[in-house]
C-alpha cells in the first residue's frame, strides 16, 4: 500500500519581496515554486519549513502561521497516479536576505508579487500564493 508523502514548505516575506526556488528535479523541475521538502521521521512540519528554507536558500526565516494544507498529485504520461503529496504551507518573515541557493535548487530568488506571475509556477505554489492574498 503506498501513503501520501508529507512535506512542508512556506511563503517568506520580506522587505515586500517573495522568495521562490526553481526546481531543479521533479515535481515541477524549471518551474518556480515555494521553498520546502519532505518531513523528516521526528520533525515537526514547521521544523521542516525552517530548514527546508535554510538548506534551498540560505535564508533564515519566522514563522508566523499556519496558511493551509494542499495536495499535489503526480501522475504519469497516461494519468496514473505516481506520487501524492501532502504539503503543509506556512506565511513566515524572512530574517536575513542573502540568498545561497544549495545543489537542491536551480536557482532562488526574491521577487515583487507583481512579478511573480509571469513565472510558471508549480500547481500549489499558484494556490498557496492566492490564499495568502497575492
Amino acid at each position: 500500500m503506498q501513503t501520501p508523502i508529507l512535506a512542508s514548505s512556506a511563503i517568506v516575506e520580506r522587505n515586500g519581496k517573495i522568495l521562490l526556488i526553481k526546481r531543479k528535479y521533479e515535481p515541477g523541475i524549471g518551474k518556480w515554486a515555494l521553498p520546502g521538502g519532505i518531513v523528516e521521521y521526528g520533525e515537526t512540519v514547521e521544523e521542516t519549513a525552517v530548514r527546508e528554507v535554510k538548506e534551498e536558500t540560505g535564508v533564515d526565516i519566522k514563522l508566523e502561521k499556519l496558511l493551509g494544507v494542499y495536495n499535489l498529485m503526480v501522475k504519469d504520461e497516461i494519468g496514473n497516479l505516481k506520487k501524492q503529496f501532502v504539503i503543509v504551507c506556512f506565511l513566515s518573515k524572512g530574517l536575513t536576505e542573502n540568498l545561497k541557493p544549495d545543489e537542491e535548487v536551480a536557482d532562488a530568488s526574491w521577487f515583487k508579487p507583481e512579478e511573480i506571475w509571469k513565472l510558471p509556477l508549480v500547481s500549489t505554489t499558484i494556490l498557496a500564493l492566492k490564499d495568502a492574498g497575492y
